[in-house]
């Protein structure tokens, strides 16, 4: 008998060609598969109640799409920490997820999305280039190539035409000692550590710390998500094995840390939005695959995080400058197809009132 999975495999490309569709997931406990539809099409009469033998369950979720904020993670943070502003030059802001530790040379790496440090680079635009600068805080915090703490050193470029699996990137400090195996917690300055990696195999309680919503508590509502992403420089891209999550997740927050109750990490954020009765979600590739994917003969993060390759250093003693900077004038991107981060091909219909900038 086909398994809900290769069920779900075999009927998600057709089905995310429907510019309602957002989304396919599944739902292990009632045996069901999930197709999140736009929430104003909340009911969709041309989808069958069964698909390959699987009865379907029609799920209303808003299309992501990235929204301004500011808080003290902005700030300038020396030695640098996971949680806090940063980004490529070209990029306004988003959020270093943490520090990671290069089992073949013991070079600590930062990490986040793609197109928070790499620009949005793919196979054909060549948008990212090792040694680009990624500053902290990102130039939309008032970041300059003054606050270079590190460059691009290896990234997943997507794929245009196929399936993509992670948005993720590494970039190396331009001195090991700037970089600190710590996330901020909280407006206290204190941090914490991330303890291991999990697999999620059923829906859990997660965590983050971001540069725009700060420290926020959600739930997982499905493991096996595939979704269609719209990038800034025009393309639509698929990815699959994603992790929906009710979270809060506005723009600035791509890049930041899942993590479980006990600080195991889970996932790496890379879109978000909310609906129109206020509930956030947010999208993350699994922590694993993107671990897997910088696994190879140049560098090795697959256990970054073990005991065996623990950072053992003390709690930073932050040098800390927050800067005041006042908002440019917001722009009303209330236009179709202005940056809307995880809705489905031309379900992009879906976008939010007074984004203050193109934040990722």
């Amino acid at each position: 008998m086909t398994s809900i999975l290769e069920a779900k495999k075999t009927i998600e490309e057709v089905l995310l060609q429907r510019e309602e569709v957002i989304g396919v997931g599944i739902s292990l406990d009632n045996q069901t598969i999930r197709v999140y539809v736009l929430e104003e099409n909340a009911t969709v009469p041309n989808i069958p109640k069964m698909m390959a033998g699987f009865p379907v369950e029609i799920v209303p979720i808003p299309g992501f799409v990235t929204l301004g904020s500011k808080d003290y993670r902005t700030g300038r943070f020396r030695p640098v920490v996971g949680g806090v502003s940063a980004a490529h030059t070209s990029v306004s802001a988003g959020t270093i997820g943490s520090v990671i530790r290069d089992k073949k040379t013991g070079n600590k790496l930062f990490l986040s999305n793609n197109h928070v440090f790499a620009n949005t680079c793919s196979k054909t635009n060549y948008r990212g280039h090792v040694g680009d600068a990624v500053i902290q805080p990102g130039s939309a915090d008032g970041g300059t190539i003054a606050d270079t703490v590190a460059t691009l050193y290896k990234w997943v470029p997507f794929d245009d035409n196929k399936t993509n699996l992670v948005d993720a990137a590494l970039a190396m400090p331009v001195d090991q000692s700037i970089a600190s195996p710590y996330i901020l917690a909280d407006d206290k300055f204190r941090v914490i550590s991330i303890n291991g990696v999990r697999s999620i195999t059923s829906p859990i309680k997660v965590k983050k710390y971001s540069r725009s919503s700060d420290a926020d508590w959600g739930e997982v509502l499905d493991f096996n998500f595939t979704v269609a992403v719209d990038f800034d420089d025009g393309r639509t891209r698929n990815f699959v094995d994603q992790i929906l999550v009710a979270i809060e997740t506005r723009g600035g927050d791509s890049g930041s840390i899942l993590l479980d109750s006990d600080n195991n990490a889970v996932g790496l954020v890379f879109a978000g939005g909310i609906d129109k009765n206020g509930k956030w979600y947010g999208v993350a590739n699994k922590i694993r695959n993107v671990l897997a994917m910088f696994s190879d003969d140049e560098v090795d993060i697959s256990d970054g995080w073990s005991p065996s390759h623990a950072m053992v250093e003390s709690p930073p003693q932050f040098e800390v400058e927050l800067a005041s900077i006042e908002e440019p004038n917001a722009p009303d991107y209330t236009i179709r197809n202005i940056l809307i981060v995880g809705a489905g091909l031309t379900a992009a219909a879906v976008a939010w009132k007074e984004l203050n900038r193109r934040e990722y």
